[in-house]
């Protein structure tokens, strides 16, 4: 028996001779502040559905508040203290064996006699920090492999001349089934990097970057890549037999390495070279940012060299500021400046001798809603 997810405590069923459980979510507050409120959202429902699978038919099932369910009528109040904590251990495992969110739950069972008195009480240690960021990468992998990444377009443009660009940089978002809302990278990928899972990521993103290429032959796609992905590993196989096969794909397609990890030199100039030869164009995201002027000198001759915002900013403060700015222009062949919000922005960057920019004075121009991914299987 299933109450309505609106019952209080008090409109649940009891059974005599039976015990009452109530079960609760204790980190589903961290949940959303670490990751986002639909994320919450979605473990409550994976929460109540997981419990509905796993308790017998005659029991009662209410949920009392969001991440937290009575269930009535599973429990005998004649058993003893040893099998209660047996039983609901087991339950425990259970609802920690669940694929999905559920991995990422604290969970604290409280057993009370029908008068409401305290029987006994369980409580789950909280996951570790890595098991929470494993589950939440895991999720996200999963979503993305089954169709639920967006690519949305940002682009590249010409400071003299707007409607032209040198390419657009292809932003990934995932897209949660159940609510339709597409998290954006800030909110999975601390996850995945700390668990060691961006080749994956990456591997996903490149492949439907080239997808993307192969259906459209009037576009020019670049994506990030973190540093840990720069090397010749091999995930990278398929793809370079791939761009082996279609040059025109490969000339149109630009890879960007993030600042957020330090390259190995050796792996990263070869993985440049190989990218070369096939016609690909690197660039490094965020120079001047955290390792993104080393993993520069590391490429040691990047196509593309993206300036860090930082540099903008400094420009607007100061005479010296923006003198640095100009110097910039210089530093390989083609050198774009990221952060261009407004009309005052693009005025100090033309001044300095930019040719091309990046920021929301031309945004992201499509949703990443209009252009989900299909699932791996399909493609």
């Amino acid at each position: 028996m299933i109450q309505p997810a609106s019952s209080t405590p008090s409109a649940c069923h009891y059974h005599d001779g039976w015990l009452d459980m109530v079960i609760r979510i204790t980190n589903l507050k961290e949940i959303e502040r670490r990751y986002q409120k639909m994320i919450s959202r979605a473990m409550d429902i994976e929460f109540f559905e997981r419990i509905r699978g796993i308790v017998d038919d005659q029991a009662t099932i209410c949920r009392v508040d969001a991440g937290c369910i009575r269930v009535t009528g599973m429990l005998k109040a004649s058993m003893s203290l040893s099998r209660t904590h047996a039983c609901i251990e087991m339950l425990l495992r259970h609802i920690a064996s669940a694929h999905g969110l559920l991995p990422l739950a604290a969970l604290d069972v409280t057993v009370e006699r029908p008068d409401g008195r305290p029987h006994t009480k369980v409580v789950r240690i909280p996951a570790s920090e890595g098991r929470m960021h494993l589950a939440h990468a895991t999720e996200v992998l999963n979503a993305m492999a089954h169709g639920h990444l967006a690519l949305s377009l940002q682009p590249i443009f010409n400071v003299g001349e707007q409607d032209r660009s040198l390419y657009d940089e292809c932003l990934a978002r995932v897209i949660l089934p159940e609510s339709r809302c597409a998290m954006m990278p800030s909110s999975f990928i601390p996850s995945i990097e700390r668990a060691l899972l961006m080749n994956e990521f990456d591997q996903i993103v490149v492949s439907s970057v080239i997808d993307r290429l192969a259906a459209d032959d009037t576009l020019m796609l670049g994506c990030n890549i973190s540093a840990a992905s720069a090397a010749l590993s091999h995930w990278w196989t398929a793809i370079i037999d791939r761009l082996k096969r279609r040059p025109d794909i490969a000339r149109r397609l630009v890879l960007e390495i993030t600042e957020t990890a330090p390259l190995k030199p050796a792996e990263a100039q070869e993985f440049s070279r190989c990218l070369n030869r096939l016609g690909c164009k690197v660039a490094i995201d965020d120079f001047g940012s955290r390792y993104g002027t080393q993993n520069a000198i590391d490429i040691g001759t990047p196509d593309i060299i993206k300036l860090d915002t930082s540099f903008l900013t400094d420009a607007k403060d100061t005479s010296h500021g923006f003198e640095r700015l100009h110097r910039m222009t210089g530093l390989a062949r083609t050198v774009v400046i990221e952060g261009v919000e407004d009309e005052m922005d693009l005025d100090i960057v033309t001044r300095a001798g930019f040719e091309w920019a990046q920021g929301h004075l031309h945004g992201e121009v499509e949703s990443a809603m209009l252009h989900q991914v299909p699932p791996a299987h399909s493609r």
